[in-house]
C-alpha cells in the first residue's frame, strides 16, 4: 500500500527514509554511591553485580504505593484551637 503525505497543497509520496549505518549506542551510568552503603557503583555491570550480591531488585514504579503522610499531633491541636475539624479519609 503506498503511502502520502500532505505538503500543504497536495497528497505526495513522502521521501524515502534513510537508514542508519551505525548500531545505536547507550551511554554507560554515572558513578553513584550505592544505597546499600558498599561504596560506589560505576556502571550498568557493577549495578547488576551489586544486586545479585546483596539479593535485591529494582522496584517497578506500578509496585510502590505512597502512604498518607502522618500528621504530628501539634497539627490537631492548631486546628482545634481555631475550630477546624478534619474528617479523616
Amino acid at each position: 500500500m503506498t503511502r502520502y503525505v500532505w505538503n500543504g497543497d497536495a497528497w505526495v509520496e513522502p521521501a524515502p527514509r534513510r537508514t542508519s549505518a551505525a548500531p545505536m549506542i547507550q551511554s554507560d551510568l554515572p558513578a553513584y554511591k550505592s544505597p546499600l552503603g558498599t561504596g560506589w557503583v560505576e556502571g550498568r555491570a557493577a549495578r547488576r553485580e551489586e544486586m545479585k550480591r546483596h539479593s535485591v531488585r529494582e522496584v517497578d514504579p506500578s509496585e510502590f504505593r505512597r502512604s498518607p503522610p502522618v500528621e504530628p499531633a501539634w497539627v490537631a491541636d492548631w486546628r482545634a484551637d481555631r475550630g477546624i475539624v478534619r474528617d479523616k479519609p
